[in-house]
């Protein structure tokens, strides 16, 4: 199980990239030509190209060029779109949606957290962000937070949401991610209560108690919890300067 789960965020599928519209272009025609929907010169002459030319490019002897493309693309009466596959469209709606969706701007702190990074009780911040205002549901005190890649956690680098509204008396939840310190790190983790200690658990040793890290159970653990991972900020964000 790794840091960045699905549920809180969707990860983005792999964009196409103007080669590989390219090669479906090319292959959609050939199965057109090879099923008689329509023929080269039929097609070169809806495309305004010779039809020498189209042949050439079908037979991969002439690379295809950007405007032989729009026009191959205007010959078979189809967009761009029609090359993208059910997911990649669905990607495209989604980020479109996203951007009309109404934002406000938290708070990036300057120092990440991190293997290495120290949490501090009046934090500096480096910036302000856009955020989609519904991902903020449900956050008392919301910030957000640059955190390191984390081979423990299975994680690359990502931007975080957190909440450090964690009420008057904590009781850490098993399936949440907090900000926590350990030693002189200030790390991502899942938190278990003992009698006597408290213990941090990582993507890799979630399942192996006897790999915990653990230290004294603390009278005060706002002392070493400090914020509850909120969301992941995956995409559209935008550095704005900070006017405070």
């Amino acid at each position: 199980m790794t840091l960045f789960l699905p549920e809180i965020v969707r990860d983005t599928t792999e964009r196409p990239r103007f080669r590989d519209l390219r090669r479906r272009l090319l292959s959609r025609i050939r199965v057109q030509v090879r099923n008689g929907e329509v023929t080269e010169r039929r097609l070169a002459r809806r495309a305004g190209l010779s039809q020498p030319h189209v042949h050439h490019l079908l037979k991969g002897i002439r690379s295809l060029t950007a405007n032989s493309a729009d026009a191959l693309l205007e010959g078979c009466g189809i967009s761009v779109l029609d090359l993208l596959t059910e997911n990649e469209r669905a990607d495209i709606y989604q980020l479109e949606a996203a951007s009309r969706q109404p934002r406000t701007g938290v708070k990036l702190l300057a120092e990440p957290v991190g293997e290495g990074s120290s949490w501090s009780g009046e934090p500096e911040y480096a910036a302000t962000i856009q955020v989609a205002c519904r991902a903020l549901w449900g956050a008392g005190e919301p910030l957000a937070v640059l955190a390191r890649a984390d081979p423990e956690m299975e994680a690359p680098q990502r931007v975080l949401l957190i909440d450090r509204a964690l009420g008057p008396r904590l009781f850490p939840e098993s399936r949440t991610l907090y900000v926590v310190t350990h030693g002189r790190d200030t790390l991502v983790r899942w938190v278990r209560l003992g009698l006597r200690h408290v213990y941090f658990l990582s993507a890799i040793d979630r399942n192996r108690p006897d790999r915990w890290m653990r230290q004294p159970l603390p009278r005060d653990l706002s002392s070493i919890i400090h914020a509850r991972v909120h969301a992941i900020i995956a995409d559209g964000i935008w550095p704005l300067p900070d006017k405070s």
